[in-house]
Order: structure tokens, then C-alpha cells, then sequence
């Protein structure tokens, strides 16, 4: 008698194919096998002409689908050409949570940028179209600083990358509120300030050559990992640009969205290398500056309204 797993989260979001079967969660216990503390895996499916990806661990974020999910629908939106897989069933069991999405076949930025390396701009030149494109994905007008669950902001700003707090609105990310204890320990010379007059955007903070599949010829890019992504003013975008671990400044590359007069990218840049310096100090630190305490989230129901 085969045994019964009780599933959590489960959340069927996308319709498949007609030809495309989802496994079971109980399948899916039984094909993702590989050890899973530390990083996340993944495991195309079917081995023979795989229809889909699954991705599992104990490192998975609930931030991941609604993100993913809000990329894909804003982008179907624009009549983008950006591609991001569709997710198609969520679940977790006990401390492993499992993601069931759309299989993209393809080589990725790093792999093409090993195999052509003549082809360098044009590689950098599609994934910058790319991550262009998400930054025009519509943001609700009322949108506070968060990540796409509505938790925790997710960007590599920030220690393991989550924000110490929960922020209601954009002047809480201000570093240049007179008492604010972080100007004081750190002596910043250059405090954020006027982040409310920034345009809000939706922020992709995973910018790693693996995360872009690219066809050259064909000129198509898909985006996938959207598990730091955030709704952010538009200088968290470009620090995130900046961030990337390959030696080309793709943020000469992307436009990113301002308003005149107020820039913030010097202030986040001074801020992560205290950051990197003390990281320790900075987490008692940021306890205490403004903000709310976070707060367990969930993944909102309405995914298919977005």
C-alpha cells in the first residue's frame, strides 16, 4: 500500500497543455531524490524529450511563484517577446517545497558566453533587452516596498538577501531620517534620500548568467529564478545591474526608469559595503531602524488575476 503524504501549499496555477501531464505530489517525492540541503535543485521531466522543469529544496522562497508569476502576466501583457516560463503546481512537504513549470530547451548567457566568446555584445545586448523589458511590467500605484508575496523585500542589497524589515511605505527606506541609528554607527556620507520621488519598478535581483536562456539567432531571451525579485524605487534596479558577477556593467546596457533630480545609486552602493564590512553589527542595527517587524507570509491567492 503506498503511503499518504500530507502536502502543503498546494496551489495548481497554470493550466498545461493537453499533452503535458503534472506529476502527483507523491511523484514528485519520489523523482526528486537528490539531496537537498544548501542550494535548490531542479530535474527536467521527463528525461526523453522533457515537457517540464521541476525545481525543489529546503532553499525554495515563496516569493518565487508570485514573482514568476507576475512577470509572466505582465510581460503577456506588453506583447513582450521575453519569455518566462509558466508555472503550472506548487506544493510542499515537510521542509522541501517543489515547483512545477514550463520546460524552456536552450543554452544560457554563461554557457554561450564560454562557447562564442566573439559573440559577447550580442550575448549581453539580448539578456539587457531582457531585463529591460521586466522593468516595464506595470506596478500597481499604491505599491509599498516589498517582495511580490507581499513579505520581506528581496534584493542583494541585503544580508542572505532579505531586508531585516517590513516597510509601508517608500519613505521607511529613507537612510537619511535624522536618529536613524545606521547613519550613526556607519558614518554614511551619502544617505538615500528622496526614494518616494523614484519610480516604482518591478526589480529583478537575481542577475546570474545562468538565469537567462538565450536563442541568438531567433533573438528570444527567457528569464527564469525570480525568487529576489521585489517591487523596489527604481534605484534598487540599477544597484542590482551593478551587482552582477560578470565583467560587463550592464547597467550601461538597461534604462533604467528615474525622475529628475533624484538618484540613489551612489547611497545603496555606500550602504552594502558597510554592509559587507559588518555584517554582523548590521543585523541588530536594522532591528531598530524604521519599518515593522516581518511578519510570516503566504502566497496570495488571486496568482491567476495577475
Amino acid at each position: 500500500m503506498s503511503q499518504h503524504h500530507d502536502f502543503e501549499e498546494e496551489l495548481h496555477v497554470l493550466p498545461p497543455p493537453p499533452s503535458v501531464h503534472i506529476p502527483t505530489g507523491e511523484k514528485l517525492t519520489r523523482l526528486c531524490t537528490e539531496e537537498v540541503m544548501g542550494y535548490s535543485k531542479h530535474l527536467a521531466y521527463p528525461t526523453r524529450a522533457p515537457q517540464l522543469w521541476i525545481k525543489y529544496g529546503c532553499s525554495v522562497l515563496r516569493n518565487e511563484v508570485p514573482a514568476q508569476m507576475m512577470a509572466y502576466h505582465g510581460l503577456q501583457q506588453l506583447q513582450s517577446p521575453v519569455r518566462v516560463p509558466k508555472v503550472y503546481y506548487t506544493c510542499r512537504y515537510m521542509h522541501v517545497s517543489y515547483i512545477v513549470m514550463e520546460y524552456i530547451p536552450g543554452k544560457t548567457m554563461g554557457q554561450l558566453l564560454k562557447e562564442h566568446p566573439t559573440r559577447k555584445q550580442d550575448i549581453c545586448n539580448l539578456v539587457a533587452f531582457g531585463l529591460q523589458e521586466l522593468l516595464r511590467i506595470p506596478v500597481p500605484p499604491d505599491a509599498r516596498p516589498a517582495g511580490i508575496d507581499g513579505g520581506a523585500i528581496r534584493h542583494p542589497l541585503f544580508d542572505d538577501s532579505t531586508a531585516p524589515l517590513d516597510y509601508q511605505n517608500v519613505s521607511e527606506l529613507d537612510t537619511s531620517k535624522r536618529g536613524n541609528p545606521w547613519i550613526r554607527i556607519t558614518r554614511q556620507s551619502t544617505p538615500a534620500k528622496n526614494l518616494a520621488y523614484e519610480p516604482m519598478v518591478f526589480c529583478y535581483g537575481d542577475i546570474w548568467p545562468e538565469n537567462f536562456i538565450l536563442d541568438l539567432d531567433r533573438r528570444l531571451v527567457t528569464i527564469i529564478d525570480f525568487a529576489i525579485a521585489s517591487i523596489l524605487p527604481s534605484s534598487f534596479a540599477k544597484h542590482a545591474l551593478r551587482s552582477v558577477k560578470i565583467d560587463v556593467n550592464l547597467d550601461e546596457l538597461v534604462k533604467v526608469p528615474t525622475t529628475d533630480g533624484v538618484d540613489n545609486f551612489g547611497a545603496l552602493c555606500s550602504a552594502q559595503v558597510c554592509m559587507v564590512q559588518g555584517a554582523g553589527s548590521f543585523a541588530p542595527c536594522g532591528r531598530r531602524i524604521l519599518g515593522r517587524p516581518k511578519v510570516p507570509s503566504t502566497i496570495p491567492p488571486p496568482l491567476d488575476g495577475w
